[in-house]
């Protein structure tokens, strides 16, 4: 039972860099804490968000260890089952996971995506923290 992990991250003119990682078992964890076989380096994701496991006919169970849950396909849910051949897409914080079927193996690719704004409008990073619009105007 093989899980082909890709790391995909961007670099400052736009190539990509994809790193290959192959883990061996029947499931794995996906988490904050750098022991965790996907690490999300993101506040937004538990130490040990959630758990991976292979079931029998091409299918994965994700199932979340925490409170928080998850995105799969745009729906927040807790657990889900996710059919290897068709795939999924899941959404951990900032990070989008990529579920499909590599041969005999799951393969799972993780991608460092923008953070779902409230509005439609592009924020201005440095008005975030400011106390521009809670204080009164100078007139």
């Amino acid at each position: 039972m093989t899980f082909i992990i890709r790391q995909i991250s961007r670099t400052a003119d736009g190539r990509e860099i994809i790193r290959t990682a192959t883990h061996e078992g029947t499931s794995i964890v996906v988490g904050r804490d750098a022991a965790c076989e996907i690490h999300l380096a993101d506040l937004a994701v538990e130490m040990q968000h959630a758990n991976i496991a292979r079931l029998e006919g091409g299918r994965a169970l994700v199932s979340a260890l925490g409170s928080l849950g998850f995105l799969e396909n745009g729906r927040q849910t807790h657990s889900a089952t996710i059919e290897t051949k068709v795939g999924a897409e899941l959404r951990f914080g900032s990070h989008r996971l990529t579920i499909g079927q590599d041969g005999d193996a799951i393969s799972i690719s993780v991608e460092r995506v923008e953070a779902l704004s409230d509005s439609s409008e592009e924020k201005d990073e440095a008005a975030l923290f400011t106390l521009k619009g809670l204080l009164p105007g100078r007139r």
